[in-house]
């Protein structure tokens, strides 16, 4: 399975429906007859553009020539990528057009005319492509539905398909044909192996593909605008984007952190709704029911009947997911843990505000037992970079640099041997936050360069002499660490302020700025926005954030590890990301000098010694083996005996690591000479209690070794020898 992000304006995908829970033989009995399944799937309209969206897309294509950080111009080398984008947005996995349907349009020379179409505002070639891809959808649905009535042979021993991102069109209708009697085959296999009752199976199936249909009916000129304008901007930077007065409403209401819902930042792949991050402070989090990458394939509200939502629309799921404060929605997962071979689960959300005071820094004291005695490790947990959330009194106004000063204060009476700031899952937030946290750090100097699309560079600094903490420091990350948090632990590591632990960061290194359509001219209806890249974050070596992150002094497994998977997250992720580059790197006093590669190599040695050791972290590769032979799989047999088999091998070791795990933290719990206590402000699991537990093995460590080497303060430089130029 491609684990390349999914086309974001794709607005209906490919079902995939991989739950192995049980065995199925042989499936016949259609519920509705064949004539009263087609009559009720509605004949698609032929669409046309409308006469604003004329007026809109010349003014994106104004706007992205002018202030476009990439200095965008199009020409027909564009319009041939703009061209096979869009085609690929629609049909990603090659279930629908046919070999022929794409040479024709380039027999016509479609894909060299966009950039012409683009700059006049024709959308002709647009909804010519699109009126034939909804033909297509129709007559492959008519076909599932006929399909469903006659019997489907589970003994022979045949493949399904699940990545077709890389195959060629289909030559023929004989070949989809083939593909969709597959593809329908393993559909019955997954619904019945998920404990689906036999007889309810044909209704399901036939609601799931008339719902596909429906998708692509109910769409209007509108829809079909902006999955072309997005194609367009998104062709070269994957974090430009047009929304339309709808969708702008609901980003703003995204950005505000206000709405009454689950706390989820949601996403459409390979035609599942997949949890991407989850909001630090709402129900999501609270509950620690829901994970990034578990896959949404069911809603309900309260105690009603779950409705099966694959291959909805995002719009739709995420308006059945919103409802009313203090309601109840029901989702039915697939957990990432158990990859999308697992058998599916049933979770309850109780909707509400996200609770802006948990987005704050909280703080706590991690006590280790060593050799020496009790060590006491300071560590701040920072879901975000904020500035100007409202105290509880309401008579102040909070930041995440004046609210981490004083934690700083507060723990460094209780004499902290060394402070561990973590920012694993936070996506960023204030700039002017990111700096003012590193100021905290280090006595003043650049934090962050900024280049924009004239080439011309400024450099944010901290101007601040204060130096609240001189002691030794570790940043956690992880790979949904991003923006604020990369330019935070990239002037850290800059620095030599610190140790930076965990994963390779997430990799967003760009600026963007919202622009307003209706401020560009005058009219009556609005027009909408656009979210335009406009720089690119640079830190004070030179190096960008972008797309390759900041990269740990120290990479540790997690239950997410996987080279492929590293390769394919974040930025690196999209398509058309903007690549990473170098500028000159700025002038800057480094805190003290860099730690020799020597001792990095024995903190490596001592983590590696202990985690092989280690229960709970022998349990985490193990299951990190299972989840990525399970999903990374790109065929799946259609032979009942062998699905039977796997399936049986899958919960059995789910279950016997489920039961190693359990022990291993047992174990650790009751090891009084590993760990003290965590204090009682850390709401995390004792699944991430443990990465905190080696994270301050891995500080002690580095304190130990370089008072062995001499004293840790003979380590600082002075201004006059330290000099970056």
């Amino acid at each position: 399975m491609s684990y390349k992000h999914s086309k974001r304006f794709l607005m209906c995908c490919p079902i995939r429906c991989l739950c192995i829970t049980g065995f199925l033989i042989l499936f016949h009995g259609p519920v509705l007859g064949s004539s009263e399944k087609l009559q009720i799937l509605e004949q698609p309209e032929i669409l046309k553009p409308v006469k604003q969206q004329t007026r809109i897309i010349k003014l994106v294509n104004h706007i992205i020539n002018r202030t476009h950080y990439l200095k965008i111009s199009l020409d027909d080398d564009s319009s041939s990528r703009i061209f096979d984008q869009f085609v690929d947005n629609l049909d990603p996995s090659k279930m629908y057009f046919l070999k022929s349907d794409i040479q024709n349009f380039k027999d016509q020379g479609l894909h060299l005319r966009l950039d012409d179409d683009i700059k006049s505002g024709r959308l002709d070639t647009v909804f010519e492509v699109f009126n034939l891809y909804r033909k297509r959808v129709y007559q492959r649905i008519r076909f599932a539905l006929l399909r469903l009535d006659k019997p489907f042979n589970f003994k022979i021993n045949e493949t399904f398909e699940l990545d077709r991102e890389n195959l060629n069109w289909s030559e023929s209708m004989d070949g989809l044909d083939d593909y969709w009697r597959k593809r329908i085959k393993n559909d019955i296999i997954n619904l019945k192996l998920s404990e689906e009752e036999e007889s309810d199976i044909p209704t399901l199936l036939s609601k799931r593909y008339r719902n596909m249909a429906d998708q692509w009916t109910k769409m209007d000129e509108q829809d079909v605008f902006e999955i072309f304008v997005n194609t367009y901007v998104g062709a070269f930077d994957p974090n430009t984007s047009y929304y339309s007065p709808i969708r702008a409403e609901n980003f703003k209401i995204q950005m505000s952190l206000s709405l009454q819902g689950v706390g989820a930042v949601l996403q459409m792949e390979d035609g599942y709704v997949v949890v991407r991050r989850i909001i630090s402070g709402g129900p999501v989090d609270r509950s620690g029911k829901l994970q990034p990458d578990d896959r949404i394939v069911g809603v309900g509200q309260e105690d009603s009947e779950i409705v099966d939502i694959v291959g909805w629309k995002l719009d739709d799921v995420v308006k059945l997911i919103r409802g009313p404060k203090q309601t109840t929605v029901r989702l039915e997962i697939l957990p990432a843990e158990t990859g999308l071979s697992g058998k599916s689960e049933i979770i309850s959300i109780v909707r509400d505000n996200i609770r802006l005071e948990q987005q704050a820094a909280r703080s706590n004291i991690i006590e280790v037992e060593t050799d020496s005695g009790i060590s006491n490790i300071g560590l701040i947990t920072l879901p975000t970079f904020y500035t100007g959330i409202q105290s509880r009194d309401k008579s102040t106004r909070r930041s995440t640099t004046s609210d981490v000063r004083d934690l700083v204060v507060d723990m460094q009476s209780k004499n902290i041997e060394g402070l561990i700031i973590d920012l694993r899952g936070n996506g960023g937030g204030a700039l002017s936050e990111a700096i003012g946290l590193t100021g905290l750090f280090i006595r003043n100097g650049p934090i962050v360069q900024i280049q924009d699309s004239a080439g011309q560079t400024d450099i944010d600094y901290d101007r601040d002499a204060e130096l609240i903490y001189d002691g030794p420091l570790m940043v956690l990350v992880d790979r949904y660490s991003a923006s604020a948090s990369e330019i935070f632990s990239g002037a850290i590591q800059d620095y030599n302020r610190g140790l930076i632990v965990g994963e390779p960061t997430y990799g967003k290194g760009t600026v963007q700025n919202i622009v307003n359509l209706d401020n560009l001219v005058r009219t009556d209806d609005p027009l909408g926005q656009v979210k335009i890249t406009t720089g690119q974050f640079f830190r004070i070596n030179g190096h960008s954030t972008q797309y390759r992150g900041v990269v740990p002094d120290i990479v540790w497994t997690t239950m997410r590890e996987s080279d492929e998977i590293d390769d394919q997250h974040g930025e690196r992720g999209y398509d058309n990301p903007i690549p990473w580059r170098s500028i000159k790197q700025a002038k800057f006093n480094p805190y003290q000098s860099k730690l020799p590669q020597s001792v990095i190599d024995q903190l490596i040695t001592n983590h590696e010694s202990r985690i092989n050791s280690n229960s709970y972290f022998t349990y985490t590769r193990k299951i990190n083996e299972l989840f990525w032979g399970t999903v990374s799989r790109k065929k799946i047999s259609l032979s009942e005996s062998i699905r039977q088999s796997e399936s049986a091998q899958h919960e059995a070791k789910i279950e016997m690591f489920d039961n190693y795990r359990k022990q291993a933290l047992e174990l650790l719990e009751a090891d009084s000479d590993r760990m003290i206590s965590l204090s009682e402000n850390q709401p995390d699991s004792q699944d991430s209690t443990e990465y905190l537990i080696e994270a301050a093995h891995i500080l002690l460590d580095s304190i130990h070794i370089q008072t062995l080497a001499g004293d840790l303060a003979e380590n600082r430089l002075t201004s006059s020898t330290s000099m970056h130029n």
